[in-house]
């Protein structure tokens, strides 16, 4: 069974990348194949990229998923917006050291998916 789900809501053009448990080194190349696809769809059908990576279920990344973490952020445009989703202050910490420009840190699903949706502007209503 895979460690990691790669969808897109076609309401909102959101891709959802989810890991759960370790992502071991024989599943990091399909990964980066799935999510590179699912990037270049969304950025051609929206013309941006909204990207919410869940690792609230997922475990530190080794050694060759972190390299496989840089060949995906490769990818990111100036108007894209990813929001990692972690479990913990601590991971939030860690993620926050090593996040790219267009990326936020969340602890809450609610808060990263309105960021994704609206940005840095307040939702109203």
């Amino acid at each position: 069974m895979a460690c990691f789900e790669v969808t897109c809501d076609v309401e909102t053009g959101i891709v959802h990348c989810r890991l759960s448990g370790f992502l071991p080194d024989t599943e990091v190349e399909e990964l980066v194949k799935e999510l590179t696809r699912a990037i270049h769809e969304a950025k051609r059908r929206y013309g941006r990229l909204r990207l919410l990576i869940d690792n609230r279920h997922g475990e530190v990344f080794s050694r060759n998923a972190a390299a496989a973490i840089v060949v995906i952020k490769s990818l990111y445009d100036r108007m894209d917006r990813i929001a990692a989703l972690v479990p913990t202050g601590l991971r939030k910490l860690q993620a926050e050291r090593n996040r790219s420009e267009q990326t936020r840190v969340f602890l809450s699903e609610d808060e990263a998916m309105d960021w994704l949706r609206f940005g840095d502007e307040k939702r109203i209503g």
